[in-house]
C-alpha cells in the first residue's frame, strides 16, 4: 500500500523508523525528480510562463539538496537526527536552510580550511566534508564568497517566489504568476545550474570509481 510522503515517524521509535531506509535509492529518486522539475521549468520558459518556471526551479533545487543529504546519510548514517530526516520531507524552510549551508560549504575559504585541516577545520557545517569531496575529489572547484552571498540572497526569496509562480494571490491587489519576469527566472535558472553542476557528478561517476568508493565508504579526506 502506498504511503503518504507526509507520513510521520512514530514518536516512540524515531531511530528505528529510519533503520531500514534505503538512502541510496532515495537519493537517486530525488535527483531524477529534480531533473524533471528543471525540464518543466525550461518548457515553461519557452512559453514565457516565467512564474511557473521559477516555481519548478525552486522545487528542483529543493529535490537536489534532498538527494545530496540522502546520499550523505547513506555514507554517514548519523549525519541527521531522526527529526531532521523527517523535516527533509515535509518542511521547505529546512531544505532552504540546507541549501544555504551547502552553498556556504562550497565557498573557497571553507574548502581550503577543510583541505588544510580536515580533522580540525572548526566548521559546524555538516555538509563541509561532502563539499570538500566535490571540490577536491571530483575537481569541481569552489565558489567565491561574493558568489555565495548573492546565491544565498536569492535563496532567501525562494519560497515567496515559488508560491507567487504557482498561485493567484491578493494583497490589496491581485498578484499573478505573470508578474514574475524573465530576469527573475534566469537568476534562479543560474542557481539551479550551479547546484546541478556540483551535485550531478555524484550520480553520474561510475560506482566502481575509486574516488566514489572512498566517499561511500566514509573514507574521504
Amino acid at each position: 500500500m502506498a504511503t503518504s510522503r507526509r507520513h510521520k515517524a512514530p514518536k516512540d521509535d524515531e531511530y528505528g523508523y529510519w533503520l531500514d531506509c534505503d538512502y541510496m535509492s532515495g537519493a537517486c529518486y530525488s535527483f531524477e525528480n529534480s531533473k524533471r522539475h528543471l525540464l518543466y521549468a525550461d518548457m515553461a520558459q519557452t512559453q514565457k510562463d516565467y512564474g511557473i518556471g521559477v516555481s519548478h526551479l525552486v522545487l528542483g533545487i529543493e529535490e537536489m539538496i534532498k538527494s545530496l543529504l540522502l546520499i550523505s546519510s547513506y555514507v554517514y548514517p548519523y549525519l541527521l537526527k531522526p527529526n531532521e530526516k523527517q523535516d527533509l520531507f515535509i518542511k521547505h524552510d529546512y531544505k532552504h536552510l540546507n541549501i544555504k549551508e551547502f552553498l556556504t560549504s562550497l565557498s573557497d575559504p571553507n574548502i581550503e580550511s577543510c583541505h588544510q585541516n580536515p580533522f580540525d577545520g572548526g566548521s559546524d557545517n555538516k555538509l563541509q566534508t561532502v563539499a570538500h569531496f566535490l571540490s577536491k575529489g571530483l575537481r569541481l572547484g569552489s565558489l567565491q564568497p561574493i558568489e555565495v552571498k548573492q546565491l544565498i540572497e536569492l535563496m532567501n526569496k525562494a519560497n515567496t517566489l515559488k508560491n507567487c509562480g504557482f498561485y493567484v494571490d491578493y494583497r490589496h491587489k491581485w498578484v499573478l504568476p505573470d508578474n514574475i519576469s524573465g530576469k527573475q527566472f534566469l537568476k534562479y535558472h543560474d542557481l539551479a545550474k550551479r547546484l546541478r553542476s556540483y551535485i550531478e557528478p555524484v550520480f553520474t561517476i561510475p560506482i566502481t570509481d575509486e574516488r566514489f568508493q572512498r566517499f561511500i565508504d566514509g573514507n574521504w579526506i
